[in-house]
């Protein structure tokens, strides 16, 4: 049972642009959404390896990224760093929690590699994505997406 906890929670964190995508509530200091379908999503441990890269609090982050901003420009904005640069070192964190967990033994060295080749396009699309705040747009419209 652990090991499926530990599994679910790896790829949870690292599946972040569908949370995102599917309009997670951004923090405890943003207004609920009125029809409550968001209530219950979390933005994962991308969202903290990111913060702490840039030397910045996650509630931080996540205000700038809210605002309309990519990762990557908060990185740019940050760092000076490119989109390729800041790509390979959260990449690169990624990569060392999950041989952590298949050198724990908690999952396969062949499900950590399918993760490994899955997660870059997931972290890409992650890092390029402009949250905003989409409970504005007109319901049933999918104007969001």
């Amino acid at each position: 049972m652990n090991h499926k906890r530990t599994l679910i929670k790896l790829i949870l964190s690292t599946t972040l642009a569908c949370q995102i995508i599917s309009g997670a509530q951004i923090s405890a200091s943003t207004a609920p959404p009125t029809n409550g379908h968001h209530k219950h999503h979390h933005h994962g441990r991308i969202t903290k390896d990111a913060a702490d890269l840039l030397g910045m609090e996650p509630k931080e982050l996540m205000s700038e990224w809210q605002k309309g901003k990519t990762l990557i420009q908060i990185a740019q904005d940050r760092k000076g760093w490119d989109e390729e640069t800041f790509t390979k070192k959260i990449n690169e964190i990624q990569f060392k929690k999950i041989d952590e967990v298949v050198k724990s033994g908690k999952i396969s060295k062949e499900k950590g590699e399918m993760i490994k080749q899955k997660l870059p396009d997931k972290i890409k699309k992650t890092l390029n994505h402009k949250h905003g705040n989409h409970h504005d747009k007109q319901p049933g419209t999918y104007s969001h997406l």
